[in-house]
């Protein structure tokens, strides 16, 4: 799974590599967790538009907000077929844009997992709008994270990890009219090992509350 990740740092980084006409205020997180608020990258009428979700998809059919936790990570082998995801990798996928994603070894040391080309991470997400049902006009935007089976590398520490997105890929990820499986799985990557590097971090980050530690690249 993807449990923890921070945010890009550099606005215009984020801008220029996800092409962002606009940015709402933008505050870097270098720990986000479950049920945070976060950046979230969706199709918009001019281009691509930047959002803050909630982690933890919540299905159009969920009763309440408790259940959000427990759905942060989508299987890409099984995303297609589970009623609480199939329908939104059809027709409401997002980009999560991340500095990269921490995962611990048997000591509770963290890594930050990140790209060795200094590329930030597009993750695969999927998100809903869900209305709550004993107050129908309150609305909460929440997003989950594609996981896949490790690599080599990133197993050394953790079995699963993000599926990403290309850049050259951002903008079919995107269309809503892309509805085929095969089309939409060919939109995304495994990263490899070669392609990343792990860097121990502050053991301060295995606090999911702490919200100022530095992450080190």
């Amino acid at each position: 799974m993807c449990g923890r990740y921070p945010t890009p740092r550099d606005v215009e980084r984020l801008r220029r590599q996800f092409e962002l006409k606009r940015l709402p205020s933008f505050e870097p997180q270098p720990n986000v967790a479950p049920t945070d608020q976060a950046p979230v990258i969706v199709a918009a009428d001019e281009g691509r538009e930047l959002r803050y979700m909630r982690w933890g998809l919540l299905p159009h059919w969920a009763k309440d907000e408790k259940q959000a936790a427990r759905m942060i990570n989508a299987r890409v082998e099984t995303v297609f077929e589970k009623p609480a995801y199939s329908r939104y990798v059809k027709r409401n996928r997002c980009i999560v844009p991340a500095l990269g994603f921490f995962e611990w070894d048997q000591s509770k040391q963290p890594y930050l997992i990140r790209l060795k080309s200094g590329d930030l991470m597009g993750f695969a997400g999927i998100w809903n709008r869900w209305h709550d049902p004993v107050e129908p006009e309150r609305t909460i935007e929440t997003y989950s994270i594609i996981t896949t089976d490790a690599n080599s590398l990133v197993a050394e520490v953790h079995d699963r990890m993000p599926v990403l997105v290309q850049p050259g890929h951002y903008k079919a990820w995107l269309d809503k009219g892309v509805q085929d499986p095969e089309s939409i799985s060919a939109l995304t990557c495994q990263i490899g090992p070669d392609d990343v590097k792990l860097m121990a971090q502050d053991r301060a980050i295995n606090n999911a509350r702490r919200k100022d530690v530095k992450v080190i690249e």
